[in-house]
Parts: C-alpha cells; structure tokens; sequence
C-alpha cells in the first residue's frame, strides 16, 4: 500500500522502504543482510542504476537529530 506524505510517496515493501516524488528516481532504505544492526540506503535512477550505503541505524538517528536540532 502506497502511501502520501506531501509530494512524496512512501511505499512498503517485505524488506524495504521506498520513498520517491517520480518513480524515476527511487531512495530505499532496508535492513542489511549481513549485518541486523546496520541499514542499507540505496538511491535508484532509471539511467545509472543503483548506489548503495551501509551505516549503523543509530548513526542515522543521531544525524537525523542532529539535523533537527
């Protein structure tokens, strides 16, 4: 089930969530396979393909909070 957040679409997925304005232009976040503790973010374009990021998930709570302030 998709859902609306602004312009933004939100999609659910088994193991992900999907995030885009144009499906075009896709940013996943999912859990790492290898490693439980740490998040993939993946940015996905219909011209160069995908680029991929591990990082622990507590490292992006803390620049998420950062960013707020």
């Amino acid at each position: 089930m998709d859902k609306k957040f602004g312009q933004h679409t939100i999609k659910h997925k088994k193991d992900a969530v999907e995030v885009y304005i144009d499906p075009r232009m896709v940013l996943r976040i999912r859990k790492n396979k290898k490693d439980p503790n740490e998040l993939t973010i993946e940015l996905h374009n219909t011209i160069n393909g995908r680029l991929s990021y591990d990082l622990p998930a507590s490292l992006l709570k803390s620049l998420i909070n950062e960013i707020e302030g």
